[in-house]
């Protein structure tokens, strides 16, 4: 994996590479952390929107309402909060 970031950072040059792992960031949940505080400082918008990230989310709950259920789940319908079957207990015990 090192052999391959190594080669992708030769193939993008520092400059861009900078960019895209800012201060040597390269932990997703870092990056969207600084992307965000970095929008709110530089008022930006930042590169994820809420809209992104809610489907995103829903993507992988459907995968796993439609292996809890056995059935097909729609993205749309985890968001709609239509399909629960498998986040229904993690709401409860968080009363979300």
């Amino acid at each position: 994996m090192n052999d391959l970031a190594q080669d992708f950072r030769s193939a993008i040059g520092e400059e861009a590479w900078q960019k895209l792992f800012p201060h040597g960031f390269t932990d997703g949940f870092v990056l969207e952390c600084y992307d965000f505080v970095d929008a709110v400082q530089n008022n930006r918008p930042p590169e994820v929107t809420v809209e992104d990230g809610l489907r995103a989310k829903a993507i992988s709950i459907a995968i796993y309402e439609a292996a809890t259920t056995g059935q097909t789940v729609k993205v749309q319908d985890v968001i709609d909060g239509e399909v629960e079957v498998y986040q229904r207990p993690i709401n409860e015990r968080w009363n979300l």
